[in-house]
């Protein structure tokens, strides 16, 4: 079975769904949307159109100072404040009809909070189980 997904960054871009989404493709894959109104444009076409919301996490762009959630991070603090950010955006997605987190960003080298080489065994441990660099997995929220 094939699932196909456009994606749209950013904003919902009429003229890129016209052109790229065709009929019997899976849904499209949101992030970084700027403005509630595109968020609203993008429920109301996966409504009428019957397709699914995936989030390439973050869904929306402003809602945290870095990119990445901080997760694997040492600092305790900054670790919780990840996991309160992630759930955020999960009760958000739920609101708007979204299916699935297609991902998280894990960025390794953005952040002196992330552990360093020498801890990698247990930064591993926390991504046994995730897609491998370029793979694609739909979590589902339910």
């Amino acid at each position: 079975m094939n699932r196909f997904i456009i994606g749209q960054y950013g904003s919902f871009d009429y003229k890129k769904y016209n052109r790229d989404f065709r009929e019997g493709f899976y849904g499209i894959e949101a992030c970084l949307f700027r403005h509630e109104q595109d968020l609203a444009n993008l429920v109301q076409e996966a409504t009428q159109v019957g397709f699914q919301i995936g989030v390439h996490f973050p869904l929306r762009a402003g809602i945290s100072r870095i990119r990445d959630a901080l997760f694997l991070s040492s600092d305790r603090a900054v670790r919780l404040q990840a996991y309160d950010l992630i759930q955020q955006e999960l009760d958000y997605f739920g609101l708007i009809g979204a299916v699935g987190v297609l991902k998280i960003e894990v960025s390794m080298s953005m952040n002196r909070h992330v552990p360093s080489r020498t801890s990698r065994k247990p930064v591993n441990a926390y991504l046994r189980g995730f897609p491998k660099k370029g793979e694609s997995t739909i979590l589902p929220l339910s």
